[in-house]
């Protein structure tokens, strides 16, 4: 089990302005992982929001405008492949973290898919999650934005 003083913010980064938060879509059919990552991204310094409905997603894009969007290739509603239609006629112009439990090759496809649509993949993690991996990640991400 991780501890969660490894990827905490300190009190003074809580109490940086929120305005400025990167915010961080986590979209996932199994409520736990989608709670996962957005609870990770909060303590990196994202704005944090998750989802268990891919249907939704045009509506959770508008709600939340996520800098970053995290998603699970397969879920039963929406694919990610079908995602990546929705991020393109959505106008989706940020960025994209694929998590999966599929194989590499799989993930790799995919992400070579979704930069053929004009979207941005930042990363590519399996299933189950490493928590360190994702905390690096995501700290990497929003230290380029800042």
């Amino acid at each position: 089990m991780y501890q969660e003083r490894e990827f905490c913010r300190t009190e003074q980064e809580e109490a940086a302005g929120a305005s400025t938060m990167p915010r961080l879509l986590a979209v996932d059919d199994h409520p736990d992982s989608a709670e996962l990552v957005a609870r990770v991204a909060k303590r990196c310094g994202y704005e944090a929001h998750h989802a268990s409905d891919s249907r939704r997603i045009r509506a959770l894009l508008a709600e939340t405008r996520p800098t970053l969007l995290s998603i699970d290739l397969c879920m039963p509603e929406m694919d990610g492949i079908e995602l990546f239609e929705e991020l393109k006629a959505a106008g989706y112009a940020g960025e994209v973290l694929l998590i999966s439990g599929q194989s590499a090759q799989l993930r790799e496809s995919a992400a070579r898919l979704a930069v053929i649509k004009g979207i941005t993949v930042v990363g590519n993690l399996q299933k189950p999650v490493d928590i360190a991996q994702l905390r690096i990640l995501l700290k990497e991400q929003r230290r380029s934005h800042a």
